[in-house]
C-alpha cells in the first residue's frame, strides 16, 4: 500500500496533536516545574507522618520555598550559609557556589539537603561531598536534635 506524501504529513501532525491533547487531559502534560518535593513516609511514635524530602532540593529552589516547604525560618537558613539577609529570599542555592569558592570545601546543593534534614530531624544518607559551612554547624548544634554521629561529623 503506498501512502501519498501529503497524507504522511497531515497524519503525523495529527498524531502529535492527539498526543499533546490526551495528556493534557489526562494531567501528564507540564510545561513548568511546580518545585515540590518528594514526599518521605515517617513512623513515629505517633503514627506515620509524611515530610518533604530533603534529597529531592535542587539548585533551583530559592531559600525562601525552602523555608515555605520546610518550615525552616530564612533567617536560619541565611545566616547558615552568610547569604544577605535582604537577598536571602530569591537566593538560589546553586548560587552557593559564588560565596564558597575553595575547592576543598564545596558548598552547594548536597551541604543545602545536609543542612534541611538535620534541621529538620529527618533522615539523609550521608555523601562524602556533603559540607556544612561553620555558621550551618553552629545553628545545628543550637536549634537541632543531633544525634552523637552528626554531633562526631560536625566536629
Amino acid at each position: 500500500m503506498k501512502i501519498k506524501p501529503q497524507t504522511a504529513v497531515i497524519a503525523s501532525v495529527l498524531f502529535v496533536v492527539a498526543g499533546i491533547l490526551g495528556s493534557i487531559a489526562l494531567g501528564w502534560w507540564q510545561t513548568e516545574s511546580t518545585k515540590i518535593p518528594d514526599r518521605l513516609e515517617i513512623t513515629t511514635d505517633a503514627g506515620e507522618e509524611a515530610a518533604y524530602d530533603p534529597a529531592d532540593i535542587r539548585g533551583s529552589y530559592t531559600l525562601n520555598e525552602i523555608s515555605d516547604l520546610f518550615e525552616i525560618p530564612l533567617e536560619d537558613l541565611a545566616s547558615a550559609f552568610a547569604v544577605e539577609q535582604n537577598k536571602a529570599a530569591g537566593f538560589k542555592v546553586k548560587e552557593l557556589e559564588t560565596i564558597y569558592t575553595d575547592p576543598d570545601s564545596e558548598v552547594g546543593t548536597s551541604s543545602m539537603r545536609l543542612f534541611v534534614a538535620w534541621y529538620k530531624g529527618l533522615p539523609y544518607e550521608l555523601k562524602e561531598d556533603s559540607f556544612l559551612p561553620a555558621p550551618a554547624a553552629a545553628i545545628l548544634r543550637e536549634k537541632a536534635v543531633l544525634t552523637a554521629d552528626q554531633e562526631e561529623y560536625l566536629k
